[in-house]
């Protein structure tokens, strides 16, 4: 009886909690090769799940596409191999709906912190609010000295 008497009060003082301490969350994850160059610069490459850009002389835009299932987004992640000395990994992480005849866009500016042999997380703490879908616009700059710039995965975080 006792234990029956602890689970109740336990359950009721969860139903007192603010609703932000109850605030769920929906992660999902993606590999870097989920994205597809967008143009003709650069040259696709993949490498296991990443995508590369192996062109030494054109720097490469790609087109990651996000699930929507869920309300808003909270959060969002790109791993990045950024291996180019002059230019970096940089990332939009667009929200956008259609009224009528028009798209509208909002959207959050990223980028790598520079070149490095370790891999990056490009931070996306403030992402675009609404939207009827998502997605990321990148750029993968050219290979440099024969060192390739890469989107490993991405992690996004809706709120539910």
């Amino acid at each position: 009886m006792r234990s029956q008497l602890l689970r109740l009060l336990a359950l009721l003082s969860l139903s007192m909690l603010p609703t932000a301490a109850l605030a769920v969350t929906n992660v999902k994850a993606y590999p870097g090769n989920e994205c597809k160059q967008d143009g003709t610069a650069g040259i696709y490459g993949t490498a296991w799940g990443s995508i590369v850009n192996t062109s030494s002389s054109g720097d490469m835009s790609v087109i990651c596409p996000l699930v929507k299932d869920d309300s808003s987004l909270a959060s969002a992640v790109v791993r990045v191999f950024d291996r180019n000395t002059t230019l970096n990994v940089s990332c939009d992480l667009r929200a956008e709906y259609v009224s009528g005849s028009s798209f509208f866009i909002s959207d959050e500016n990223e980028a790598s912190s520079g070149y490095g042999s370790n891999a990056q997380d490009i931070t996306f703490s403030s992402p675009p609010a609404g939207g009827d879908y998502y997605y990321f616009y990148c750029g993968i700059p050219r290979s440099s000295s024969g060192n390739l710039s890469s989107i490993v995965n991405i992690w996004v975080t809706e709120n539910v």
